[in-house]
């Protein structure tokens, strides 16, 4: 069972250090991150994601796995993208397995000019663990994702690996070798770059990067432009 932790903080500094934090609490032992973002809302009331794993901050930013999806399900109007699957499908997939109670409790203490840490871990003692998080202060929110949660969440992220998204038909051969570069480099930010250069939006750039990173259908992506590079020559 994964546990979720999120606290909150009075000002827009202290999540990063609490961040910085738990990384010592790893080290001893006490835990294992899975995940971790710090998100702060600006008094435009737009949220700010650092995923800290990956170490980028962006505005309507791109986190992946369960916590991106939980985190579109939590701020669904905010101003934030993860770009996993449609709204709809994230919230029927885990709306059950939530508590509720927390997700507001956890909305409303994020005010504009606050940030929150947000992190998914695996403790094998949940009670120490919880102590030794009372140092970083701020406020805590803490709850449990069942097993049934994660699974459903796995599923919704995997078939939206699966599903080949129409703007790549819309790209000439040296773009898509732009593309399958940055890919196989695991160059993200550059994917998310050039992509921007095409005017897609941050989910659709996010679904596209899932899609070619998933090994299975990497060769279909390949293979299905390949065929109309090859429709277009013979058309010409």
């Amino acid at each position: 069972m994964t546990n979720l932790v999120v606290i909150t903080y009075d000002n827009l500094d202290n999540a990063h250090e609490a961040r910085k934090a738990l990384g010592n609490l790893e080290k001893q032992g006490l835990l294992k991150v899975i995940d971790a973002a710090v998100i702060h809302r600006g008094v435009d009331n737009r949220l700010h994601v650092n995923n800290e794993l990956e170490s980028s901050t962006k505005t309507g930013a791109l986190v992946g796995g369960l916590l991106g999806s939980l985190l579109f399900f939590m701020f669904p109007l905010a101003g934030i993208l993860v770009g996993v699957i449609g709204g709809a499908l994230v919230g029927k997939s885990i709306e059950p397995g939530i508590d509720q109670k927390f997700v507001r409790e956890v909305s409303a203490g994020l005010k504009p000019g606050t940030s929150a840490l947000f992190f998914m871990f695996e403790a094998e003692d949940l009670d120490a663990t919880m102590a030794a998080l009372r140092q970083f202060k701020g406020k805590i929110y803490q709850t449990t994702l069942s097993s049934e949660t994660e699974e459903s969440l796995r599923q919704s992220l995997e078939k939206s690996a699966m599903e080949r998204h129409p703007v790549l038909d819309t790209l000439t051969s040296t773009q898509m070798d732009e593309l399958e570069n940055q890919v196989s480099e695991n160059d993200k930010e550059g994917f998310r770059r050039r992509a921007e250069s095409f005017g897609w939006d941050a989910e659709t750039t996010e679904q596209v990067w899932r899609y070619m990173s998933h090994k299975p259908n990497q060769q279909e992506v390949l293979g299905a432009f390949t065929s109309q590079g090859e429709n277009t020559s013979q058309s010409r």
